[in-house]
């Protein structure tokens, strides 16, 4: 009876425990992009396009001189930066893969711009991110086209990136 007993509360407290995990803020629940802004236009600007297909549209310079230098060192493979950002599919018409602008936040992380990663956590993106930010200033703000082939992907990914600063 002792051994029932204690077999019975085993269970009882195994049952709460598993249950306790249990709640409405499910890891599960749909992401929250509605404080992202829509796409910006880049009608009427030149893209430059890498050698991997990446266009790249410059919508806002950021700090630059008369000459269109970055008034400090422009964003390396290396470093981190404060940037905001947001990636659709469908060439910006779709809906978001991934933003900055979750779940009401609308502050710059810090990304690690060799990893592509916030906090350890990796944004989506693929081989190309570090390339397709490297030499941006503070205050630059683009958006990109990355090709299906290369987004692996079966649309065109569209991203819109702001550095607010670079860290290191």
């Amino acid at each position: 009876m002792y051994y029932i007993t204690k077999f019975t509360l085993l269970i009882l407290f195994a049952t709460l425990f598993i249950l306790s995990g249990c709640s409405d803020d499910s890891t599960l629940r749909p992401r929250d992009f509605s404080s992202a802004p829509p796409p910006v236009s880049i009608e009427g600007i030149t893209p430059t396009e890498l050698s991997n297909g990446v266009r790249i549209y410059t919508v806002e310079p950021g700090k630059v001189d008369e000459d269109g230098n970055c008034l400090i060192t422009p964003l390396t493979q290396l470093d981190r930066a404060l940037m905001k950002f947001t990636i659709w599919n469908n060439n910006g018409e779709g809906n978001i893969v991934d933003s900055s602008y979750e779940d009401g936040f609308t502050e710059a992380l810090s990304v690690n711009i060799r990893n592509a990663s916030i906090g350890g956590t990796s944004i989506i993106t693929g081989p190309y991110f570090s390339r397709m930010v490297a030499g941006m200033c503070e205050g630059e703000f683009r958006a990109t086209k990355v090709p299906p082939t290369l987004a692996n992907r079966p649309d065109t990914v569209r991203y819109d990136i702001f550095v607010e600063r670079i860290l290191d």
